[in-house]
């Protein structure tokens, strides 16, 4: 958890007390956020979003450029023992390294918020400088360069260049990680007011390792609602002093933590802000949508924030229908002689019907019948249906062996010939499971705006088998609500392959 100021100053992590309901792993109490008092080391060393990026960049482009001309010469020196064209190597060991800072600037590599996660950063670093390093080779063949140029160099450009920028985000990631925690370095302060309530819970998601300080301004619990003139009056003073408090602590960044339905105690704040030289935010206080997507969009004369995408475009649709039907029907084709081996098992295994049906929920919660090849010994499809448990006695021998390797699913490619479903996809679940989580959980139902497919984002990372808590759900609608606003063939491709050949599709499977 990332280290909070107060009013007084707090570590959240060392404060002992009652914890948050529903606030989760490592919630800070709400009692006594303004009495803790840990003293913080001033850091020697403060530094501005964009003066992270500049040194990042530079580094960036002394590590690549140097690795890749480095990496070059060296193949020359061992094949040829003398270095020729070296004007040449310069220049495109500069421009590797330059396409490749500008791609990790777009795709947001340097934001300061984002220093701290190295795992990320560096498969985002990974992803960035192949992206560029393949521009650079189609400039190459384009110009015919390729004609002359060693690719003998060119490929110990790759690995040279790739490695050094790889292990530059490692290195940096984690200096800054102990510059942060140690006190000597403060990327960005972030002054936060709200309740102590909203505070304790906006703090609980914030990584450890980041390079952000977070400064608490706390707002007594009734300034949301003020119930007299008198309140009206102190709510006044109080946001005064806040705002007198957020200007001597110099803080680049508020965020205010109130509901978007409150809107005159918003007004109120952000007035009051604005005579201050901050930028200045508003957390919305939902699940419905992917906070990636969210972006403001002008109606006329009047401002909307747009929340979450709409579903596929009309194109979009026809590409995936048309991807379902050509790789469903090969499916089918390759998988037929093990289907009707698997139909022979299970009627040899128990008795009943060798396929299962039940109504789901579809596209648009259009019902459909899924279907499946039957691994228990009931068929349950009614109001009230008991998900399947470890160790379940109504699965069959040969039930067991086809959910642990999702042989069981093999049906429905059937239903994507239909049209029901999608090859990749929010996986369906029976209609009492969604009349249940449709009550709990906010987002639920947008599971339903593309159709629902045979695996998806969240199986393939492990997220399946049974839903005995709310939070296991809420993750797994989690995961399909960032399938949906961030669809692409590709992604679905990589969705395939993975649930073929990963392990962590298969986790969870009985």
């Amino acid at each position: 958890m990332a280290s909070l100021q107060a009013e007084p100053t707090f570590a959240g992590s060392s404060l002992k007390g009652p914890a948050l309901k529903g606030s989760g792993r490592g919630a800070l109490p709400a009692e006594g956020l303004a009495k803790a008092v840990v003293q913080a080391r001033v850091p020697r060393l403060r530094l501005l979003s964009k003066d992270m990026l500049v040194i990042l960049v530079v580094i960036d482009l002394a590590l690549v450029s140097g690795a890749a001309l480095l990496g070059a010469i060296g193949y020359q020196f061992a094949l040829a023992g003398q270095l020729r064209d070296t004007e040449i190597y310069v220049a495109v060991s500069l421009g590797l390294a330059a396409l490749t800072v500008v791609t990790m600037i777009l795709d947001g590599a340097y934001r300061v918020e984002r220093q701290g996660d190295e795992g990320k950063l560096t498969r985002r670093a990974f992803f960035s400088f192949n992206s560029a390093f393949s521009v650079l080779v189609c400039f190459l063949f384009l110009t015919h360069f390729t004609d002359f140029y060693s690719r003998g160099s060119l490929f110990t450009q790759y690995a040279a260049g790739c490695g050094a920028l790889l292990l530059g985000r490692v290195a940096a990631g984690w200096l800054i990680a102990t510059a942060v925690r140690a006190g000597y370095l403060e990327a960005q302060r972030i002054g936060l007011i709200g309740t102590a309530q909203a505070i304790a819970a906006f703090m609980v998601n914030q990584p450890d390792r980041t390079a952000l300080r977070f400064t608490a301004f706390e707002l007594p619990d009734w300034a949301v609602c003020p119930s007299s003139v008198a309140d009206e009056n102190e709510l006044h003073d109080i946001i005064t002093r806040k705002i007198s408090g957020l200007r001597k602590a110099a803080v680049e960044e508020v965020v205010i933590l109130i509901p978007e339905q409150e809107r005159d105690l918003i007004n109120r704040l952000v007035r009051g802000c604005t005579h201050l030289p901050v930028g200045l935010n508003l957390v919305l206080d939902h699940e419905l949508f992917d906070p990636q997507t969210i972006e403001v969009r002008r109606f006329g004369w009047k401002n909307a924030v747009k929340l979450c995408q709409p579903p596929l475009s009309a194109l979009d649709q026809v590409a995936k229908r048309m991807f379902d039907i050509t790789t469903a029907i090969a499916g089918l084709v390759a998988l037929a002689p093990l289907m009707v081996l698997v139909a022979i098992a299970i009627k040899l295994d128990s008795q009943g019907p060798v396929f299962f049906r039940q109504n789901r929920h579809g596209y648009n919660q259009r019902p459909f019948r899924i279907t499946k090849f039957r691994t228990m010994t009931t068929l349950d499809d009614g109001p009230v249906i008991r998900q399947a448990t470890v160790n379940d006695t109504r699965i069959t021998k040969v039930g067991a062996i086809l959910r642990r390797t999702n042989l069981d699913e093999l049906p429905q490619l059937f239903d994507v010939l239909r049209g029901d479903m999608s090859l990749v996809g929010p996986r369906p679940h029976a209609l009492a499971h969604d009349w249940e989580f449709e009550s709990k959980i906010p987002a639920y139902a947008r599971r339903h705006n593309i159709k629902p497919g045979l695996t998806g984002w969240a199986q393939i990372h492990g997220l399946r088998g049974e839903t005995d808590t709310d939070d296991k759900m809420r993750a797994r609608v989690e995961h399909d609500l960032y399938y949906i606003d961030h669809w692409s063939l590709l992604l679905d491709i990589r969705i395939i392959i993975t649930t073929m050949f990963s392990s962590r599709a298969y986790r969870n499977a009985r």
